[in-house]
């Protein structure tokens, strides 16, 4: 099933985001005793690609966008062999209204953490690029959940 595929593929990018947007714990010792600004900026600017995180969510913005389209002409042709049960529709719709607004604000956020200059806007950046992950994540689950049983 294609749009099986395309939610694992889905998960994956998510699950890959968010490893690389956690941000990192800082080190006890020797580099507790450097100023904060310099160790937060050399780590921040090798470990930390804003680009390609930008990057990222809008990835993940158009591979949602093409799991809406494959939902929704799955649901309208009932020739294909379908995944999409028309008694979901309802639950997929939320879940969906509730991806996108997430995902809406990933984009909002990340825009925000590409234009950061400071370590500690870029550190708050990351920490919200999480949380909004976290919040996305239950909902593309449990789309996958409804269509694919095996996915998540």
């Amino acid at each position: 099933m294609e749009l099986c595929l395309q939610l694992e593929t889905f998960l994956r990018s998510l699950n890959s985001l968010q490893a690389v947007v956690k941000p990192q714990k800082k080190a006890v010792g020797e580099a507790a005793l450097q100023s904060v600004e310099s160790v937060s900026r050399q780590t921040l600017d090798k470990a930390f690609d804003k680009a390609w995180v930008c990057q990222q969510v809008l990835d993940l913005q158009s591979q949602f966008q093409a799991i809406v389209v494959a939902i929704e002409a799955a649901g309208v042709d009932p020739s294909v062999d379908s995944p999409v049960d028309l008694s979901m529709e309802p639950r997929l719709r939320s879940y969906q209204t509730e991806a996108y607004r997430w995902l809406r604000l990933l984009s909002v956020e990340s825009m925000r953490l590409r234009t950061a200059r400071a370590p500690e806007t870029i550190t708050q950046g990351r920490s919200q690029l999480e949380t909004n992950l976290n919040q996305l994540q239950p909902f593309v689950e449990a789309i996958a959940s409804e269509i694919c049983p095996t996915v998540s």
